[in-house]
């Protein structure tokens, strides 16, 4: 804090009196303001927030008691200090300043010694006054906000965290003084964090602009939701040296909400289009035979093929809602039902039929994911397939390969484009940032891979996306999770076998 930041309101009707406190004052650097009658000085004071008031006392029309007393009933000038002057020295004046609201008094003819002592000492202390209230202000604001705020010292340990930062990472709740822990560490004890790249080298990755957000994510449970965090990461000064200031956002109602609006739409996209093309194609075949039709059935046709398109146009744009309940407490899906899914669904939306490898071992097993959800996923990655293959064919191929007890891996390969490796990383980002359109396209790419991303990271699972060994062509590697209660039920039989 310095000298120069503080305003001083000179108030005296004789310019030579402004005049000379002016110059008396000029070594201190202070921005100075003149007023020169009581309510010239009410109205300035309103506008410039002085921090501290030299009033004249003897003024005519309202004189400095008067002006006092005003500026004390104003709540943004009540605690302004305000210091009189006076050629008056009997005990009754000075009383008479107090009652009104004064803080101190100096007397003309000045002690130049003492003016600018007192003129230093009342600003910075009001200053301090100042911070000290904003200060408690924000901390107040951070203590009672829904989003969890941290400050880290340069080797990631926590030296604060408000109490919604200690609600979402778990952390002894109120003011208690938090043991050494750092950040990373605790936040991976209760979330995963993903997507890997916006994760390497934290600390250090929150010191330059990242390409993706970090997320922590918690996948739901039989007792508890998913819950997504958005991680932003700003470099704070912590004492000589500098280190972090985190922000923990839960986004899990938008991100969801969002999501639940596009998959809605996918899935209206390609349940209508079959019979609505088929519709259509079959109308505008009568139509382009326009001279066997009888001529009183002509304008019918033509209506009809208008309001088949009308119709295959605005569906699409109406029904923007979506049954979230379907993904979030729909039945699971069965590993022996895949056949079936993936023949209807290749058939629906791909020229050439997928096909499926590893399915034996699957029987009787169930993924810990909804069907409408696996429905949504082959849907986007098949999509995707068709969209950026050269020449709109593509083969595509699923792979299953257990993975340990409770978890399986699933493939879905195609031969059209080859990604770089920036593409790779961040093709998945559930990205989500702020009031930002959640578009889930990657920028140049336009994969839309981030509702599959959701999906997957939702449930506790995991994407990975490479590029195919045999060629050109990508590969999503896709890590599900088996219902823990088939698990359950497949070790209760093996140990009746024993």
């Amino acid at each position: 804090m310095t000298e120069s930041t503080a305003t001083i309101l000179i108030v005296d009707d004789l310019p030579a009196a402004r005049e000379t406190l002016k110059m008396l004052l000029s070594t201190g650097s202070y921005r100075i303001v003149e007023a020169a009658c009581g309510a010239e000085a009410i109205r300035m004071a309103r506008d410039i927030q002085p921090d501290l008031i030299l009033l004249d006392v003897m003024m005519p029309e309202m004189d400095g008691y008067e002006v006092c007393r005003r500026l004390r009933e104003d709540e943004l000038l009540a605690e302004v200090p305000i210091i009189m002057v006076t050629a008056l020295e009997d005990r009754s004046s000075r009383l008479r300043g107090l009652d009104a609201g004064a803080d101190d008094f100096i007397s003309k003819p000045y002690d130049t010694a003492e003016l600018r002592s007192r003129v230093r000492s009342v600003t910075r202390l009001n200053r301090y006054r100042r911070l000290n209230a904003q200060r408690e202000r924000f901390e107040w604001v951070v203590a009672h906000t829904d989003v969890g705020y941290l400050i880290t010292a340069p080797d990631d340990t926590i030296r604060y965290a408000n109490a919604r930062a200690r609600h979402l990472l778990e952390l002894p709740p109120g003011e208690e003084k938090l043991e050494p822990l750092r950040f990373l560490e605790t936040a991976q004890r209760r979330y995963r964090c993903e997507p890997e790249a916006a994760w390497r080298d934290w600390p250090a990755a929150g010191e330059r602009e990242a390409s993706v957000t970090p997320l922590l994510i918690r996948a739901e449970s039989p007792v508890a939701p998913s819950c997504w965090l958005q991680v932003d990461s700003f470099e704070h000064l912590f004492g000589e040296s500098h280190g972090r200031l985190i922000r923990l956002q839960d986004v899990t109602d938008s991100l969801v909400a969002q999501r639940g609006n596009w998959t809605f739409q996918t899935m209206i996209s390609h349940k209508l289009r079959t019979p609505l093309n088929g519709l259509l194609s079959c109308l505008e075949m009568i139509n382009n035979d326009i001279k066997r039709i009888p001529p009183d059935l002509r304008d019918l046709v033509e209506m009809s093929v208008t309001s088949v398109h009308r119709l295959h146009r605005d569906i699409l744009e109406v029904l923007r809602l979506s049954d979230r309940k379907a993904h979030r407490d729909g039945e699971r899906f069965r590993l022996d039902h895949l056949t079936e899914l993936v023949g209807r669904l290749s058939a629906e939306l791909l020229p050439l039929p997928a096909t499926i490898a590893g399915p034996g071992f699957s029987a009787g097993r169930t993924l810990n994911l909804a069907a409408a959800s696996l429905e949504t996923i082959l849907t986007e990655l098949f999509h995707n397939a068709l969209k950026f293959h050269p020449r709109k064919n593509p083969q595509v191929r699923i792979v299953i390969t257990p993975l340990g007890s409770d978890r399986i891996i699933l493939t879905v390969g195609d031969d059209g484009i080859t990604l770089t490796p920036t593409q790779l990383d961040r093709a998945w980002v559930p990205y989500f940032q702020g009031e930002k359109y959640f578009t889930g396209e990657v920028p140049g790419m336009g994969l839309g891979l981030s509702l599959v991303a959701s999906l997957v990271l939702e449930v506790g699972g995991s994407c990975r996306l490479s590029n195919r060994d045999e060629g050109p062509g990508v590969v999503a590697h896709l890590t599900l999770p088996l219902s823990e209660d088939v698990w359950k039920e497949s070790e209760w039989e093996s140990l009746l076998r024993v």
